[in-house]
């Protein structure tokens, strides 16, 4: 039997996930997140050259893991709440990346950034949970949902509207070219 690809994801992320640092952990979790964002975002937008290089050409505006999260929340593709577990969560990535040495997910400023996760593992373990299990279920249940967010937005893909007629202009039509009199009569010189 062959696992939904979502699944397999999943699990391959899971298996490098759980081996890391809080460091590693940290990036790996938001590479993730960014990687899932540009497939909602891609899933959604018209398929088109400008899709790609808004979303993957080198310095594209929705390149980034903040920008790909706004624009899926303004879009409606992310909940006010997913939205905020994002940000908190780019916020302990960018304690990580910005800080050389002696950052942990139970240290200075992160610790209470990885308490501050709303706690989605099973009741009886919050009071024992350490910033890292919490941290840890924040991120599995997070990705759970987006992965397969991607696969549902495309129930919802954009397509190039078309425009009825009494609303087109003359360069919609790609055969017209207008008389020399129509242009001195519009008042072109």
């Amino acid at each position: 039997m062959q696992l939904e690809p979502e699944i397999a994801s999943l699990g391959h992320f899971l298996n490098a996930f759980n081996a890391e640092s809080d460091r590693g952990a940290a990036l790996a979790a938001m590479a993730m997140l960014d990687e899932v964002l540009g497939k909602i975002l891609e899933a959604f937008f018209v398929e088109s050259q400008q899709t790609q290089d808004l979303l993957f050409k080198h310095h594209a505006p929705l390149a980034s893991l903040a920008a790909r999260a706004d624009a899926c929340h303004a879009l409606g593709l992310l909940n006010s709440n997913e939205h905020a577990e994002i940000s908190t969560l780019r916020r302990i990535r960018n304690q990580f990346a910005h800080s050389w040495n002696g950052v942990t997910l139970a240290s200075g400023n992160v610790v209470a950034l990885s308490l501050s996760l709303p706690w989605l593992g099973p009741t009886e373990l919050e009071t024992t949970s350490s910033p890292r299990r919490r941290f840890n279920f924040a991120v599995v249940i997070l990705l759970m949902d987006l992965l397969w967010r991607a696969r549902l937005v495309k129930a919802h893909k954009r397509a190039v509207t078309q425009w009825p007629k009494q609303f087109q202009t003359y360069r919609d039509v790609p055969t017209y070219v207008p008389a020399p009199t129509e242009i001195q009569s519009a008042g072109i010189p």
